[in-house]
């Protein structure tokens, strides 16, 4: 079975090459790879303009697996089996002008295509009256993350690894910040700083504390390292659900700190059991979450080696690929049988 990409995000088709091709899948990407920072890479008419051309010579695939829906009108190019996969802006409402475009296209291209996918549970409102059979599908984590394995270091490091844009509450974070260096736990606070939204990156990099350090935008390859360096680890504080970083923490065996909404056992017919995560929503609650993990060793390191097995229970490559075959494997007969 040959599989085409158009984009690869959250390093998804990196994660699951290995895996996919063990199974009998063939994977190759057209479009744009993660391999760089934010406003580095190709623009959206270029990269439009490189997948064209690509789809054009590629004739020899049988389902054509669109990550994000900006380009999902590329599903129109093609009587292929398609898979529309969403994956946050391209269908959470917004005011900017590409969010909303992004929108219409997304829901113009659910008409075209015959399984939409998403990659976040937060997501799963958005598709309730959707005429497409839709499903959640869990990002995968690197095998790398869950194969690294030290203890905390000393003196202890607190990792704020939220982007700084207000949807994912990088305001929050960066209160919590000043809270814990006015606490003087004697810890070094680390924070992400390189620019997402860039109006919105400048406003919230002038707020953090002194002292605190920006870590600015690592390749996704020395990410083991920079989670393995954390005592703790805190992730979006808006949204209520676990992207791509917050997983990889998880994976990595340090207790995460997150903003969860209620439970997902049994939501989006995938978990059977919530994470093992502290669920905070105020810089108060954030910060004496880091403390708590900073002064009770034990506490950490369980509910640490609790995140890291929640995680590869549900989200290591693996069993992940065998999602992903199934899923193929329904389409591509469905597709004959209709054929």
């Amino acid at each position: 079975m040959r599989v085409l990409y158009v984009n690869d995000l959250a390093f998804i088709v990196d994660t699951l090459a290995s895996a996919l091709s063990d199974r009998g899948v063939e994977s190759r990407v057209i479009g744009r790879e993660i391999s760089g920072p934010p406003f580095m890479g190709s623009t959206f008419i270029r990269n439009a303009i490189s997948i064209q051309r690509s789809l054009m010579r590629a004739r020899n695939f049988d389902i054509l697996h669109l990550n994000y829906g900006l380009f999902g009108f590329f599903a129109f190019e093609t009587e292929k089996p398609k898979i529309l996969h969403c994956h946050g802006s391209d269908v959470r409402p917004g005011n900017s002008l590409k969010t909303r475009i992004s929108n219409l296209v997304t829901r113009h291209s659910m008409n075209a295509v015959d399984r939409v996918w998403y990659a976040t549970t937060d997501l799963h409102p958005y598709f309730r009256n959707s005429a497409v059979p839709f499903r959640y599908m869990p990002n995968p984590v690197s095998a790398d993350f869950f194969g690294s394995s030290r203890p905390p270091p000393t003196p202890p490091r607190v990792l704020f690894a939220v982007p700084l844009t207000y949807l994912k509450g990088a305001d929050v974070a960066i209160e919590a910040m000043r809270i814990l260096t006015q606490r003087h736990l004697g810890a070094e606070i680390e924070t992400f700083s390189y620019p997402v939204v860039q109006r919105e990156s400048v406003q919230l990099r002038r707020r953090i504390p002194a002292g605190v350090i920006g870590i600015p935008w690592t390749q996704h390859s020395e990410m083991p390292n920079l989670m393995m360096k954390a005592s703790v680890v805190i992730g979006r504080l808006r949204l209520g659900s676990l992207g791509i970083t917050e997983l990889e923490a998880m994976a990595s065996g340090r207790p995460l700190i997150v903003q969860q909404h209620g439970s997902v056992q049994g939501r989006d017919g995938y978990y059977e059991s919530d994470p093992p995560v502290i669920s905070c929503s105020t810089p108060l609650e954030v910060a004496d979450a880091v403390q708590e993990c900073l002064t009770n060793e034990s506490f950490a390191r369980d509910i640490g080696s609790r995140a890291r097995q929640w995680a590869l229970k549900y989200h290591a490559p693996g069993v992940v690929a065998d999602q992903y075959v199934r899923e193929y494997r329904e389409l591509c007969e469905a597709s004959a049988f209709a054929g």
